[in-house]
């Protein structure tokens, strides 16, 4: 069994295997033990841009449907482990509609029934409707996205290669699978009715056993490359599909001619999904799998007798009462009906109303957890400190329970040097064992205590060791107005506090490199040319700036009314202008550093894409960007300093949020200043960020990333990192 989430528990074994991954059974501790399914990502896959933009579809597009009962949904994004899960509804049974399909049509052996397949040929225009109702268009109908429940029920899944129907253009080659795919997605273009096509071949072969064209296309090709074959027919606008009932007798009349419309190569032939629904949920009478009259008349011979006349008479009496009992019967089952149909739209809405508030109750478990693991981690850090304080007491020699555990511990080390010297001690299995018994006993009894002291000893010479280093690095350090030197980093550099806003800052000592991209590694054009700059020693905070500095200064919150940034004291300060970050800055006496000074700090020395090298797919241990920033189907910012430092020990220098400098913006670097002083070209009103945001990819987080922002443009993925001018320096 393996947790991921802090939540989630996967079976050993996956049920299921993919091309990109594999898929677990699981259950979530959170809600109660829900059953969930969990599509693992190997971490080579999801650091591709395109499986990014397909995961993102999976997760995102699925939130905006509004009736779910018949789609999967995706309850969570977890990354751990250097991989990717995606959590969702788990749908009992474990079946697909590809399944149902066999080579015999409906009603033939092993095959479902007319009725039946005429019942999930129902669900799934149901469940494409709900989707096409929300805006979107899913882009891959076909039998295995179409999941049964173990009731026969279907929920369609894998919205990764989805997309808003007001976006029909499609900016990459085709994605889909070829033997269900419209014409008019090779020509670049994704819509409701390429949908309404896919589902019509995806019927088609469930109530016939066949594709609609397989014997069409292995004339031409032989069958040797089926996808350039599926291609081929497609496109072939003058052929089309047989009919389901020429190649399968027990496909209904109506079934087979819808089936034909939705499989129009012309898109605007086909029809919508709720006319195919009026046809198919008409459940008209089937007789031997053809609609068919359910009277027929009946002849009444005339006799010749008057008694014949009278059983004619007599009859025809009968018939009419039969008549109108029937209309009677009628009459009551229409007003039954009607009721039914009041009461199913009572449900319905009952139903939208509930699904609705355990949306709410999941969102607020996902966020409640998170407070939860907050506070906890609060907790910890307290214990550490109190634990320190009790520790190092006023003096480690002069401490009296250091001098009291030392002469214990004295006299215990004598106690037992005495009890082994005794001439009993010697000869213990034969003579006089009671005369020492005693002291052996308290030896034994001590001895878990003596190695207490003795540790307890060590630590706090330790912590003596450490605050002579200190004293002397106190010495040594430089001494700057307004800042307090608390000692060097794990990368060995001078931090300070700032004594107004608390924020801890880092010395840098200045000196020359190369800013901006070679044209050489296939970067933007703004990241050029590269330009040598040489800079003086600065100081730069940490981390971004954060919301408890913030509000220490200015005593506003412009973030709370924000629904995807989460309010908490190391969250990054965001949702501020240029003039907000200007008056904190004048309020503090901090400014904002040059992009020169900003690109300095990130690449720490180094030359590479990244401040950590040139793999991208290490970018998660450093930065939150858009592929590990998913929570509850929304991104938000992330506390700040829960990544990897750089080589100067900065925390999110890459992504987090994109990071105000104090140039104008320039779409290139050939005005750039030798000293690094930033651009104040008059007139100009949008200036540079830097780093990269929750919704960047890899690349946008690189070292040399630019972008803009103007002048009073509140930004959810936007903040700031001050710095210091030195006294000595410009």
């Amino acid at each position: 069994m393996k947790k991921i989430g802090e939540r989630y528990i996967l079976d050993d074994e996956p049920i299921g295997r993919g091309g990109m991954g594999e898929v677990y059974r699981g259950h979530d501790e959170r809600l109660g033990g829900r059953a969930v399914a969990v599509k693992k990502l190997a971490r080579e896959y999801w650091g591709e841009e395109r499986t990014l933009e397909r995961l993102k579809r999976e997760v995102e597009l699925p939130a905006k449907i509004k009736d779910k009962r018949y789609i999967v949904e995706v309850y969570d994004v977890v990354e751990e482990d250097s991989y990717l899960y995606v959590v969702m509804e788990f749908v009992e049974g474990g079946k697909s509609l590809e399944d149902a399909v066999t080579d015999d049509g409906a009603g033939g052996k092993g095959a479902p029934t007319v009725e039946e397949a005429r019942r999930f040929f129902e669900q799934a225009c149901l469940g494409l409707g709900a989707i096409h109702d929300s805006g979107i268009v899913h882009g891959d109908v076909k039998a295995r996205n179409f999941l049964q429940t173990d009731q026969g029920d279907l929920k369609i899944g894998d919205f990764g290669v989805s997309r808003l129907s007001a976006n029909p253009e499609l900016t990459t080659r085709p994605w889909g699978t070829a033997r269900t795919m419209a014409p008019e997605v090779y020509d670049g273009r994704m819509s409701e009715g390429s949908d309404i096509y896919g589902l019509g071949f995806t019927i088609y072969e469930l109530f016939v056993g066949k594709k609609a064209f397989e014997q069409a296309f292995q004339g031409q090709t032989g069958a040797t490359n089926p996808p350039v074959a599926w291609m081929r027919w497609h496109t072939d606008i003058d052929t089309p599909p047989p009919a389901a009932r020429d190649v399968w007798q027990n496909v209904p009349e109506e079934i087979s001619l819808i089936l034909s419309k939705m499989m129009a190569k012309k898109e605007e032939e086909r029809p919508t999904v709720d006319e195919v629904l009026s046809v198919v949920a008409s459940k008209p009478s089937l007789e031997n799998g053809v609609a068919g009259d359910v009277t027929r008349p009946v002849d009444f011979k005339r006799e010749s007798s008057d008694g014949a006349q009278s059983g004619a008479r007599k009859m025809n009496r009968i018939v009419a009462f039969g008549l109108v009992a029937v209309l009677i019967v009628v009459l009551g089952l229409a007003l039954m009906l009607m009721r039914q149909k009041n009461e199913i739209g009572s449900i319905r809405a009952d139903l939208k109303s509930l699904t609705t508030n355990v949306d709410k109750l999941n969102t607020a478990t996902e966020k409640l957890g998170a407070q939860d693991q907050a506070i906890k981690t609060l907790q910890s850090d307290i214990s550490k400190f109190q634990s320190w304080k009790s520790q190092l007491g006023e003096n480690v020699g002069k401490n009296p329970e250091i001098v009291r555990l030392g002469k214990e511990l004295g006299s215990l080390k004598q106690g037992l040097a005495e009890l082994k010297n005794l001439p009993q001690f010697q000869s213990m299995s034969t003579v006089g064992k009671g005369e020492f018994q005693t002291q052996v006993d308290r030896i034994e009894k001590n001895v878990e205590r003596l190695a207490a002291v003795e540790e307890f000893v060590k630590l706090l010479k330790e912590e003596r060791d450490a605050a002579d280093e200190a004293a002397r690095l106190g010495r040594e350090h430089l001494k700057i107005e307004g800042f307090d030197f608390i000692g060097k980093n794990t990368k060995g550099y001078p931090e300070y506090e700032h004594g107004k806003t608390g924020l801890v800052f880092v010395l840098l000592e200045g000196g020359d490199f190369d800013m901006g991209s070679r044209e050489e590694r296939g970067t933007e054009d703004n990241e050029g040319p590269v330009v040598s700059i040489s800079l003086p020693s600065f100081m730069v905070c940490k981390t971004e700036a954060t919301q408890r500095a913030w509000k220490k200064i200015m005593g506003t919150s412009p973030w709370a009314k924000e629904e995807n940034v989460i309010s908490g004291d190391d969250f990054p300060v965001v949702c501020v202008t240029v003039d907000d970050v200007s008056d904190f800055c004048d309020r503090t006496g901090l400014r904002l550093p040059s992009e020169a000074e900003w690109e300095f700090a990130c690449r720490a020395g180094t030359v590479s894409l990244f401040s950590f090298g040139d793999n991208e797919k290490d970018i998660g241990l450093y930065a939150w960007y858009s592929a590990n920033t998913v929570y509850d189907n929304q991104k938000y910012p992330h506390r700040v300093g829960t990544q990897l430092p750089n080589p100067f020990g900065l925390h999110d220098m890459h992504g987090n949020v994109w990071e105000l400098c104090a140039d104008k913006w320039c779409d290139s670097h050939e005005r750039a200043d030798p000293t690094g002083r930033p651009r104040v070209d008059e007139g100009i009103n949008h200036w540079v960020i830097r780093g990269g945001g929750l919704n960047n990819d890899a690349a946008n987080c690189r070292s040399a990333c630019r972008a803009e922002i103007y002048l009073n443009h509140q930004r959810l993925d936007s903040g700031f990192r001050p710095v210091f001018r030195l006294p000595d320096n410009r």
